[in-house]
């Protein structure tokens, strides 16, 4: 069908155009709606499609044809919701109305809603321009939302991640004063990170490094994008005194930033750790010196006693060479007490380990403490606080508390009180004690020794316990006392904590393991010397020609038929062809240790008794020699002791059936 109007200009202009015949029929359909429902077709009535909401008229043909010009609103019941707004035209010569029209829509929700876009609208429809319009502006705000919750997402992001950072970050001017800190910051400083903003940095630094830090922000020479770096003190709100790493960067020049970046790394505990990591090392090295020197010094020590004990019994009583001998012997023997303080440091000397309690140690011991520090002094203990046992050497026990006490006294020159208090004392966390040894959990007996005296500023007391270090003057201690404390607490896995302050005095503590053993029974007394009955063999081997000379004349003079090698071949060599009753063995020699040249001696004698001797031994032989349930003779001892326990040893007194 023709119209004035032809079909394809129709189409193009208005997509949703209707065309109806006199009798209400569709004759023709835009393609509009066509897409939209493809039921609406030409032929159906348009009534079973069509309802006008405007104008209030009836839906026949008269009353379309009277009306034709208005504005109309006719609801479509192609898609739920379609309303058409348009205008209806008359064409007389072909008897039919055109509705020329668009969807209404308000929104391009509404649109979506529809299954509709702008194409759907015609090109003249000024609310189609206002939609367009409208869209851009709506994309344009989208696009400005979603840039601006990314912005507050990252601005969030950083806010967290420098929140949760251990480091603090800031910026400052050339003067130091504050423009932006990190809320890390209201740890040290107790206010928050915006109020310290407008604040000097410098000032809360010790003036020391604040002039230091002054001197380098006051450089002209210190231009844009230049690096500074150095550890600064710091006390935080509660005097606590904090040592951070500081590095700057100029950035005043950076058109973001426009001014100097800090970042602040507390590293008090590192730096401690450290301290605390190189003081051990420095005590395990010089404990291994003292070891080494300890070993040759009681070889020396050794001689100088037998000999000098010899020429003394050869001497007359009360005479002046009598005398001297005795001085040579009293010196010699305060040099073997000193090697020993030496051992027990390095952790080289033999433990005698027994249960026993603590508490009688020390009130058994308070008479000759008492004697010990004088009438200045006024001594108390209170030992009520503990019935635990410990497991230990007691007397290296007794020895600790003695260096201990007297440490508190020389810390009173002028006199003053001195309190030993024992506590039990269970802990659930491990700890690090004053030297940086590990506590682990358990249960303790703790001593503790306090004195009112001059106590002890930080370097010395980081100093304490080195070997041969005193505050006392020349002449006037070996400083050993606390070196021999720390060796012998450690020996019995135990830890040391002090307290001192200049003025206020010192409370040492010794930290104990509880043990729950049954106290230890007595030892065996040993057997009577029977004289005149030193008819056996005795093989002497010592890598020390001086040793074996000493040992050859001391136990030669007894009766015993002596021989005497350096060199553990020669050993094996005299055990092959000659009858021999008792070994006496260095533990440490070339060639091979004590322990290896006993072994094969008795694969070829296994009824050979042994006894072992050493004045230094490293802890895996010695665990070796007790396994073997073999008796070790330390160095130095006396003539008298090397002939009693060679005798002991040869009666049977000691079991040499290995453990």
């Amino acid at each position: 069908m023709e119209y004035a109007l032809t079909g394809n200009l129709l189409r193009a202009a208005f997509p949703f155009n209707l065309v109806l015949d006199q009798n209400m029929v569709l004759v023709d359909v835009g393609p509009g709606l066509q897409s939209l429902n493809k039921d609406m077709a030409p032929g159906s009535l348009a009534s079973d499609w069509l309802t006008i909401r405007r104008p209030a008229i009836s839906f026949d043909f008269p009353s379309l044809v009277e009306n034709a010009g208005l504005a109309f609103l006719i609801e479509c019941r192609a898609v739920d919701g379609l309303v058409l707004r348009g205008q209806v035209l008359h064409d007389p010569e072909q008897g039919v109305l055109f509705f020329l029209g668009a969807p209404q829509v308000a929104n391009f929700s509404e649109m979506r809603a529809l299954g509709l876009g702008l194409r759907d609208l015609p090109p003249h429809d000024s609310m189609g321009d206002m939609l367009v319009l409208l869209e851009t502006k709506q994309a344009a705000l989208v696009d400005a939302q979603n840039l601006a919750e990314k912005l507050t997402m990252k601005r969030k992001w950083f806010q967290a991640l420098i929140a949760a950072s251990s480091d603090i970050v800031g910026v400052i001017d050339r003067s130091g004063c504050v423009e932006y800190v990190s809320p890390g910051i209201e740890k040290l400083r107790g206010m928050t990170s915006e109020a310290l903003v407008g604040e000097s940095f410098i000032d809360w630094l010790h003036e020391e490094d604040a002039a230091a830090l002054r001197a380098v922000l006051n450089n002209e020479n210190w231009g844009p994008n230049a690096r500074h770096h150095q550890l600064v003190r710091l006390q935080d709100c509660h005097g606590v005194s904090h040592t951070l790493d500081v590095s700057l960067r100029n950035m005043a020049d950076h058109k973001y930033v426009g001014g100097i970046v800090i970042n602040l790394s507390d590293v008090t505990d590192r730096l401690e750790l450290r301290h605390q990591l190189l003081q051990v090392q420095r005590l395990d090295t010089l404990g291994q010196l003292a070891g080494g020197i300890a070993h040759d010094f009681n070889n020396l020590l050794f001689v100088i006693i037998s000999y000098a004990a010899l020429l003394k019994d050869a001497a007359e009583p009360e005479s002046r060479d009598w005398e001297d001998l005795d001085e040579i012997l009293q010196a010699a023997n305060d040099a073997s007490a000193l090697t020993s303080q030496m051992l027990t440091f390095s952790r080289k000397q033999e433990v005698e380990l027994s249960t026993l309690s603590f508490r009688s140690v020390v009130d058994e011991m308070m008479d000759m403490l008492v004697r010990l520090v004088g009438e200045k002094y006024k001594l108390s203990a209170r030992t009520e606080g503990s019935m635990s046992l410990v497991s230990g050497d007691e007397a290296q026990l007794r020895q600790v508390l003695i260096n201990v006490v007297v440490n508190a006294k020389d810390a009173m020159p002028e006199g003053g009180e001195i309190e030993i208090e024992l506590a039990d004392v269970e802990i659930e966390e491990e700890r690090l004690d004053c030297l940086g040894s590990l506590v682990p959990p358990g249960d303790y007996v703790v001593c503790t020794v306090t004195d009112s005296g001059v106590g002890m500023s930080r370097e010395v007391l980081e100093r304490a316990f080195e070997p041969f270090y005193t505050t006392k003057g020349r002449g006037k201690g070996t400083g050993l006392g606390l070196a021999t404390v720390y060796g012998m607490v450690a020996e019995h896995r135990g830890g040391i904590f002090v307290d001192t302050e200049l003025g206020r005095g010192t409370r040492f503590s010794f930290w104990l393991p509880r043990s729950d053993a049954a106290p230890s029974g007595e030892a065996k007394a040993p057997s009577a010397f029977v004289p005149n009955l030193e008819t056996e063999r005795i093989l002497v081997v010592d890598d020390s020609e001086a040793i074996l000379k000493v040992v050859d004349r001391v136990l030669g003079q007894r009766g015993y038929e002596m021989h005497t090698a350096s060199l553990p071949s020669a050993a094996l060599e005299v055990v092959q062809g000659e009858p021999v009753d008792l070994m006496l063995v260095d533990i440490l020699m070339p060639e091979m240790n004590g322990m290896q040249l006993v072994e094969k001696a008795r694969a070829l004698n296994p009824e050979i008794k042994v006894l072992m001797m050493t004045g230094y031994s490293t802890a895996g032989i010695l665990e070796q020699v007790t396994e073997a349930n073999l008796p070790v003779l330390w160095k130095p001892f006396t003539p008298e002791t090397l002939i009693a326990r060679v005798r002991g040893v040869l009666d049977g007194d000691v079991d040499q059936t290995p453990g």
